[in-house]
């Protein structure tokens, strides 16, 4: 024996159902767009996919000169590095001639992408690549993580997927130690020791992803001004990170040479170039 049943008749929906079938159809979209986020991969509407990748390439490996001999005596040589350094972009911060020791300090400001004056050219943090998607459209973007840069990408924050523009600023303090003294006639010795402090800045904006591509953009808010920075010396390099609360002192963001991240999402470290001893070398040197 076999039952059937049938429903006859039309079914009216009131404005506040509605409004329930709404929020419901906003909820799907926003999982499904979600997993488009999370996952990477590509969801049937093309025009709802937002996302974005990045990876980390660490720092190369740099060949360091921090001594050499002068083919001159102490007082001239001396004396032609202090005029010369004079001349240059570093400052002589302290001296001691009878104790035979120079104090030089640089610093650099990357305040714009294409600036001149990047503390990259004396610090390697390593690069960022990756690429953002919206509406079907990717763009790539990369850039040298010791320098500043601006680009967008896509998160989740605030239960919701968002779409920020992110603007970095860079600065870079570099001091250092230089020791010279006699070595035989008519010769000198010079020796430097350096340490940098690389901080980063970065602002921006952000709004929430639309949930179809007839929605209108939604408000821009800033964000909170986030910080970090890396301490290291000539033969050591340090990961960025939120600066050490004061007793802390610096060793929450040391790290050994050897150490550094790998390429992938670790966190970003820096470790020197070897172009600002040099460039203090080449200045006590400028016949060779």
């Amino acid at each position: 024996m076999r039952f059937r049943a049938t429903l006859r008749g039309r079914i009216r929906w009131g404005p506040k159902d509605l409004h329930v079938l709404e929020r419901a159809r906003r909820g799907v979209l926003g999982g499904l767009l979600g997993l488009c986020l999370g996952l990477g991969s590509g969801c049937d509407s093309e025009d709802r996919v937002v996302g974005s990748t990045a990876r980390y390439r660490r720092p190369a490996d740099h060949r360091i000169i921090v001594e050499t001999v002068v083919e001159a005596p102490f007082d001239p040589t001396w004396n032609g590095l202090v005029q010369r350094l004079s001349e240059s972009p570093f400052r002589i911060s302290a001296s001691d001639k009878a104790s035979h020791f120079l104090v030089v300090e640089e610093a650099r400001s990357g305040g714009e992408p294409r600036s001149s004056d990047r503390p990259s050219r004396y610090v390697d943090c390593g690069r960022i690549e990756g690429s953002f998607t919206e509406g079907g459209r990717t763009r790539g973007f990369e850039y040298e993580v010791a320098d500043a840069s601006r680009h967008v990408e896509a998160g989740v924050g605030n239960g919701a997927r968002e779409l920020r523009d992110l603007s970095r600023a860079v600065t870079l303090a570099a001091r250092a130690t230089l020791h010279m003294r006699p070595d035989g006639a008519g010769r000198t010795r010079l020796t430097i020791h350096s340490r940098y402090t690389l901080s980063v800045e970065t602002t921006g904006t952000t709004r929430r992803a639309p949930f179809d591509a007839g929605d209108p953009e939604a408000e821009r808010r800033p964000l909170e001004l986030s910080r970090e920075e890396a301490r290291f010396t000539t033969w050591t390099s340090a990961f960025l990170a939120a600066p050490a609360e004061p007793g802390e002192g610096s060793l929450r963001a040391t790290a050994s040479k050897d150490s550094g991240s790998p390429d992938g999402d670790a966190a970003p470290s820096c470790r020197a170039t070897g172009r600002f001893e040099g460039d203090l070398i080449a200045l006590a040197t400028p016949s060779s």
